[in-house]
């Protein structure tokens, strides 16, 4: 999906003519904010958000790497992290299933399936999101490529780099997420 067709994405997501829940439609938003595999996300747990340092600390275990990964939180992703806690479903997760707390978080593949009811097969799944802050990152924001990288939690360097190179560059990559969430918004995403 390219970066102009963002608008109608987001009409179409707010609109919900494919009748997502609550849950799932705050999941695809927070997906955007963060570009986050899904597998990540659909797991996150209050207890994660470490509002102490305003950032979300996904434990390595959950993470494709084996890296903890540190998401630096933005107005806005507050403000749809806050909806779901409303919800108040006391089970831990952020996203929890539809079928009851017992049955913990809700299916990564959720995401995918409200995609494909709104009419986006082919054209976006939830993994592709990755690829929108990638290129417009650098093209629309003139952020480089790996402040990005980093957060999208690639590895970044050779194995010698990745050896020696413990940097976070937080404060360089919490400036990226702000100016893309205030992108998004200004894209039409509604929170």
């Amino acid at each position: 999906m390219l970066w102009e067709q963002l608008p109608q994405f987001f009409e179409d997501l707010e609109g919900n003519q494919a009748n997502g829940s609550v849950v799932t439609l705050c999941a695809l938003k927070v997906a955007f904010m963060t570009f986050l595999r899904a597998s990540s996300l659909s797991g996150m747990r209050w207890e994660e958000w470490d509002a102490s340092q305003d950032l979300w600390v996904i434990p390595g275990a959950r993470m494709k790497n084996g890296d903890a990964h540190l998401i630096p939180m933005t107005d806005p992703l507050r403000e749809v992290l806050e909806t779901l806690r409303q919800l108040g479903t006391g089970n831990g997760f952020v996203f929890p299933s539809p079928r009851g707390a017992s049955k913990g978080h809700m299916n990564p593949s959720s995401m995918n399936q409200h995609l494909v009811r709104m009419g986006y097969k082919g054209v976006l799944n939830a993994h592709g999101i990755r690829a929108i802050p990638m290129t417009a990152g650098q093209e629309v924001l003139g952020f480089p490529a790996e402040i990005i990288q980093r957060q999208l939690s690639h590895s970044i360097g050779d194995k010698i780099r990745m050896a020696y190179d413990r940097s976070e560059m937080l404060d360089e990559r919490r400036r990226f997420m702000v100016a893309w969430c205030d992108a998004l918004l200004a894209q039409g995403l509604k929170v």
